[in-house]
């Protein structure tokens, strides 16, 4: 399959150097689906993109260093190309405008997708690959290397998902699913797949080749049968169906038009059943992970507000997790997701949009209008040309990846699989349509008074692609230290790893984040020694403080970093003073970037909670417990069914000695969550100790008993459930059902202090303390 032409070694050092580009273009197509490890912290995405960021910059240094020792650089351009230097021009004055320019350069940590660095590494390796074809075969063999990857990260993907593991789990464990992203990602990926699974038995003659291809074929649709994302079907539903009109239209050319009808028609008829009556019982019942996205309404909803803030450059690359913070609509609340914050809305448009602003949008949509334009263009041509099959089958799969863009966020392994294919169509239209580009020769040797600026020119280029080349090597280094930090023996050794981690990556504040939380483990691991330091603890504690404020120092507008810091403060206040103030101020802060947050406002109530019981005058202690009663009471305006807050109002009238409002509102808490173990645990002391207040009211003590039995029917080894069970039949007089309960709790009893506790109560019911006597005195 290979052409000695394109890959032969002789000739001079620049023909040599069009061999190490064309190596590097295949292990791009050959490596792009399947390419992780499992040895960073941020995943399969950051390894993509690392990866792929890396290889644009070598192939750049080479095509430079080739150009300057043949004389010349030969660069291919279209009209494309203005569109493309528009959106990075659009995508850079974002960047500089935005709301966190270091994250719109690098992109999100998990996701560097929508970065700019990604966005201009697409635009350099689009340039290299064009100015470096130099035959329609050449592009033949990357399709085919492409086709042969995505069928054998298929062939894994399938196997994985009926629970056979090719190589060891450890090995391949990753935060997703398969090598190119989550369930629904490689749905998108098989719907991308099919047209160029029929291109690839199309081109063979009917043969072992064209029986490999079928087999292939069947095992994606098995796939997306099995995961059964109907959006995916809509979009396959689609795409086949104009590829099957150019076919019997006879606009596309094929040795073996046989097998590209009848994986067609198969196609379009799976689709048409699972678009129109669903899955018919035919998808089995798969544990899969659970997927959740943001909805379209509540993304419309952010991005309008983001249209008023920002309306032309949008809020900056990669930045939508500021405006999900800034915006986040008040329904999300009253989800069972609602916790869950988003760094991407739940389309690609939408994103784009959040991002760019109206001027990016427009880009967007000028640019997917001239490709579909040029595309069509020389579709609807008669052709008898083999490469139109092709040719067909790429252009077919872009457009079913863009259907998928206005139902889903494209982004990671898809999104490069998505840019790959693009690629590859506009390089065959190179050779199908030569009106689509002109070349240009840029001459060092012809061109005196122009040779010194481009010679400047390319210094200045291999010296930045080298500095670049290096931060990318820190990057992942840094982030292969983060990965060890929590599987590390000791706390020492997590906290040397994060630390080089950090002289590595300095611009991570997330980095700082997760330091801050160690060195806070160690500081509380510190204060509960026997014999605890006091300066040991101090130094941890200050290094955990100035961890997470540094962070916050490098994102101020980053909820997450100031409740991190809220936390830190609020554990510290158990141990010292003047931390409370301080988390409550941090907490404020993370509610202010983040109004509509409910749980900021239960962390308020419960830090003016704690300081209410340790106040040192009956003032504080008021005007605390007012605070956390309002605090509470806002986190319910924001989500009604907030069992926590009712759980927090609860156990605050019961330190203000008012144990009827606090079984109320503990009663809520287990309405709203009836199978939460430890609210139910409560409750059943609130009971107890009410019946204890009334001098052993039975109707109270009857109450507990049921809940400490519920309990117990839920998770029968329940430690607690047994000690408060013990308790109430001890009240009831059941002192026999009190010493078994007694006696199964301190079968589950680990800790000796706690053993020793029930221990004494056990005793106590084993020797009753001897009546006292009615008998008078005697009289001396």
């Amino acid at each position: 399959m290979e052409d000695p032409h394109f890959f032969s070694l002789q000739g001079n050092k620049g023909q040599r150097l069009d061999v190490v580009l064309r190596i590097i273009f295949v292990s791009a197509f050959f490596l792009t689906p399947l390419f992780f490890t499992s040895i960073t912290f941020s995943g399969i995405l950051f390894d993509k993109w690392m990866w792929w960021c890396g290889l644009t910059l070598v192939g750049f240094v080479v095509w430079i260093i080739r150009g300057a020792l043949q004389g010349s650089l030969f660069v291919r351009r279209s009209a494309l190309d203005f569109f493309i230097l528009l959106f990075l021009l659009v995508a850079g004055i974002s960047t500089l405008f935005g709301v966190d320019i270091r994250q719109s350069i690098q992109g999100t940590p998990s996701d560097p997708s929508y970065g700019l660095v990604a966005f201009v590494a697409l635009a350099v390796w689009y340039m290299v690959f064009l100015s470096s074809l130099v035959a329609k075969e050449e592009v033949i063999f990357y399709i085919k290397t492409l086709v042969f990857s995505l069928g054998i990260a298929f062939v894994y993907a399938f196997l994985q998902l009926t629970g056979i593991f090719l190589l060891p789990f450890q090995l391949t464990r990753t935060r997703l699913f398969n090598t190119v992203g989550g369930i629904v990602d490689m749905a998108m990926v098989a719907g991308i797949f099919i047209p160029l699974c029929m291109g690839w038995a199309g081109s063979m003659a009917e043969g072992f080749g064209a029986w490999a291809a079928g087999i292939l074929f069947l095992i994606v649709l098995a796939y997306l049968v099995m995961v059964n994302v109907y959006f995916v079907w809509i979009g396959l539903l689609v795409g086949i169906a104009i590829y099957l009109a150019f076919l019997i239209s006879h606009r596309v050319a094929y040795p073996n038009r046989r097998a590209v009808l009848w994986m067609g028609f198969a196609t379009f008829l799976v689709s048409l059943l699972f678009v129109s009556v669903g899955s018919f019982g035919l998808s089995p019942s798969l544990n899969l992970p659970p997927v959740v996205h943001l909805s379209a309404q509540s993304s419309f909803q952010i991005i309008t507000h983001v249209f008023h803030a920002h309306p032309l450059f949008g809020s900056g690359p990669s930045t939508f997790s500021y405006s999900f913070s800034a915006f986040r609509p008040l329904m999300l609340n009253q989800g069972s997701y609602w916790s869950l914050r988003f760094s991407v809305p739940s389309h690609s448009w939408f994103n784009l949009a959040n991002d760019e602003g109206v001027i990016g949008l427009l880009a967007g949509i000028i640019i997917l209008f001239f490709l579909s334009f040029i595309f069509a263009k020389r579709l609807i041509r008669n052709s008898h040309d083999l490469y139109s099959g092709w040719y067909a089958s790429l252009v077919i799969s872009f457009f079913i990846c863009l259907i998928y863009s206005f139902f889903n966020i494209i982004h990671g392994g898809v999104l490069l699989i998505m840019y790959s294919i693009l690629a590859l169509a506009l390089g065959l239209l190179v050779f199908e349509d030569p009106s689509f580009t002109h070349h240009r020769r840029i001459s060092f040797l012809f061109s005196p008074k122009h040779s010194l600026l481009l010679s400047f020119l390319v210094v200045l280029g291999i010296a930045f692609s080298v500095v670049m080349a290096t931060v990318l090597v820190r990057a992942w280094i840094a982030d292969v230290d983060v990965h060890y930090a929590f599987s590390a023996p000791t706390l020492e050794t997590t906290v040397a790893a994060l630390q080089h981690a950090i002289i590595l990556a300095p611009w991570r504040p997330d980095y700082l984040e997760i330091l801050a939380n160690a060195y806070l483990t160690g500081a509380l691991n510190e204060a509960q020694q026997k014999k605890p330091d006091p300066a040991r603890f101090e130094h941890a504690a200050s290094l955990a403080v100035e961890a997470a404020t540094h962070a916050t120092v490098m994102s101020p507008r980053q909820m997450e970093f100031w409740q991190t810091l809220g936390d830190i403060y609020a554990k510290l206040g158990s141990f010292i003073q003047g931390p409370y103030d301080l988390a409550i101020a941090s907490y404020q802060h993370a509610s202010s970037i983040e109004p509509n947050n409910p749980g900021l406002f239960l962390r308020i109530g419960d830090v003016e909670r704690f300081y209410s019981s340790s106040a040192s005058t009956n003032a504080e202690r008021t005007d605390a417990a007012t605070k956390a009663y309002n605090a509470y009471m806002n986190a319910l305006q924001l989500k009604s069914d907030y069992a926590d807050a009712y759980v927090g109002l609860s156990h605050l009238a019961e330190a203000q000695g008012n144990l009827d409002e606090a079984i109320q509102d503990m009663e809520s808490a287990a309405r709203i969550a009836p199978s939460d173990v430890t609210i139910h645990l409560y409750l059943a002391t609130l009971y107890y100790n009410n019946a204890v207040a009334k001098g052993d009211d039975q109707t109270s003590l009857a109450r507990a008993e049921t809940e400490a039995q519920q309990i117990i029917i839920a998770v029968p080894n329940n430690l607690d459930a047994y000690v408060i069970l013990g308790r109430i039949y001890e009240k009831q007089g059941k002192i026999s059902d009190s010493k078994s309960a007694f006696q199964k709790a301190l079968e589950l009893a680990d800790d000796p202090t706690l053993k020793t506790s029930i221990q004494q109560e056990l005793d106590a019911l084993q020797n009753p303390p001897a009546p006292l006597s009615h008998s008078s005195p005697k009289k001396k």
